[in-house]
């Protein structure tokens, strides 16, 4: 006895690039579209430094730990930091 195999709907292939299909696939690539014109439009406005450290993952987790230490510890205000250091403003 041989076992018929049932027609379904068309899924996409399971792995690979091009693994959506149809209405997922549109919308990927418009979510992609998106994505690449901010990247773009980041670029042209700032300069590459503020570019590459903004895109950074190590750069950020680095600025979130100084954020909560200065949540926990406390910190000092720009015009004490200026007065220390002898500045005027």
């Amino acid at each position: 006895m041989a076992y018929n195999a049932k027609k379904t709907e068309h899924a996409g292939p399971k792995r690979g690039s091009g693994s959506f299909y149809g209405r997922k696939a549109l919308a990927k690539k418009a979510s992609n579209r998106g994505r690449r014109e901010a990247d773009k439009q980041k670029a042209s406005t700032a300069d590459h430094e503020t570019v590459s450290l903004s895109t950074s993952r190590e750069f950020l987790v680095i600025i979130e730990r100084s954020r909560s230490r200065v949540k926990k510890e406390g910190g000092i205000s720009s015009e004490e930091l200026r007065r220390r250091l002898g500045l005027t403003k």
